[in-house]
């Protein structure tokens, strides 16, 4: 037992002194060389060892290579003396080396998460560091996306309240991104708010309503002549009476026969079939040329068995006076477009231009917003506002609320197309979406 235990002891110090003696080698002049570098663009290397820099090493040692990279690039591969490396470190061999790298540009994935209430879509599936992308939402007719609901990866995008198709540009980060976005409900409903479009309860002189998809309708019209004679009218009432609330929609004429200088209107209204008050536009051409020309109408209308009268009274309230910039009284034929109107447009552009018109009824308070189209972006927007209006020009029940619908007249064969009709009775809805009616 003794001799056993004496043995191991002796064992251990010759071990001991192995080891010693391999570090005392690697320590020895003769077994260290020389180390080189090959910078490159994009990046910055040097050899470590237990994290100090060093340019000379001995057989052996396990050395680190150290890269600081530029933003958007990473590393390719490892080279010493132009052979690759596995990773980051190697082994000094037994003569002078030469260690260099190449690196590569962060190409990051896009991935776009979709979710209720609208659809969101990237240019790009992939992009580098720096790349321009464009993000591209469209809230769903009801929704919208509030400044805060627009995140790449966890970070929020700021961009005012999205309300319609919006694009706009992001610089790609150096990492993989997600986009999402938050579509909130707004209280504005289309199309089928309208429910069944029956003409024996709904529409006046007219069976033509061809309530055909969700938020479109088309009729034909085939009108017999001017305001003293009979035309061709149809309208559709909204189911609902509201004494405050916001309701526009667009709209475009096409397979239409306009060969006289009658007026043909479209629009939207409140009220109903005895006395209407209308927002929109009417168009017609002059003999002595092929050109359309638009004007916008703000007046009142009623009816009795398909004929139209216009009550003038309502005119007057409703257009302002020549000096008002939103008066789009014709002037030697031709409509001048700073008074909203537009002029000389061909027949194949006629057919192809979309106008838009909405409301703000606010019966509370006794006054109306107009919303028309600016032609230049082809946008609504505010045109003015008309207070103290007066009931005995459109009907309206004691406590404000109204009727409202569409509204088109032919004095010629037409059609029309409704389409993207909104409507919200949501204020703080409303006057986001237009902020500048909070001033008046």
């Amino acid at each position: 037992m003794i001799m056993k235990k004496i043995w191991s002891i002796i064992t251990f110090i010759i071990l001991a002194t192995f080891v010693i003696g391999c570090s005392d080698a690697n320590l020895s002049k003769g077994d260290m060389y020389e180390i080189s570098t090959t910078q490159v663009a994009n990046a910055s290397f040097k050899v470590v060892n237990r994290d100090k820099a060093v340019t000379n090493a001995h057989a052996g040692q396990k050395l680190f290579v150290s890269i600081v990279f530029e933003e958007g690039y990473e590393l390719d591969k490892v080279f010493v003396n132009n052979v690759e490396c596995s990773g980051v470190s190697f082994v000094m061999p037994s003569n002078d080396i030469n260690v260099t790298i190449t690196v590569k540009e962060i190409i990051s994935n896009i991935t776009v998460v979709q979710s209720e209430g609208g659809t969101i879509s990237c240019d790009k599936t992939t992009a580098r560091y720096g790349d321009i992308i464009k993000i591209t939402v469209t809230p769903d007719s009801d929704y919208y996306i509030n400044s805060r609901g627009l995140k790449v990866n966890t970070a929020e995008v700021s961009v005012p309240p999205i309300y319609s198709k919006t694009t706009f540009e992001y610089v790609m980060p150096h990492t993989d991104v997600i986009i999402t976005a938050q579509f909130v409900k707004t209280n504005l409903f289309r199309g089928s708010i309208f429910g069944d479009f029956d003409h024996k309860t709904l529409a006046k002189n007219s069976e033509k309503w061809d309530y055909t998809t969700e938020n479109e309708a088309i009729i034909s019209l085939n009108g017999k002549g001017d305001a003293k004679e009979q035309r061709d009218i149809a309208f559709t009432y909204y189911l609902e009476k509201s004494n405050y609330f916001y309701f526009s929609a667009a709209v475009q004429i096409y397979d239409f026969n306009i060969n006289s200088t009658v007026e043909n209107r479209v629009g939207i209204f409140f009220g109903d079939s005895e006395k209407m008050g209308t927002v929109g536009y009417y168009f017609k051409k002059y003999s002595a040329s092929d050109k359309i020309y638009i004007g916008r109408k703000y007046t009142s209308l009623s009816f009795d068995s398909g004929y139209r009268s216009v009550i003038t009274g309502f005119q007057d309230i409703m257009m302002g006076n020549a000096n008002d910039g939103t008066n789009d009284t014709l002037q030697n034929g031709s409509i001048p477009s700073s008074q909203g109107g537009k002029g000389q447009i061909s027949k194949d552009d006629f057919a192809t231009t979309t106008m838009k018109m909405g409301i703000i009824y606010d019966g509370i308070n006794n006054k109306i917003h107009i919303l028309l189209t600016d032609f230049d972006s082809g946008e609504l927007m505010y045109v003015r506002t008309i207070y103290n209006l007066d009931s005995k020009y459109f009907t309206q029940n004691s406590d404000g609320k109204v009727n409202f619908g569409l509204y088109a007249e032919g004095a010629h064969s037409l059609s029309v197309r409704f389409f993207d009709i909104e409507y919200s009775n949501n204020q703080e809805i409303i006057e986001s979406k237009f902020p500048n009616i909070q001033e008046r």
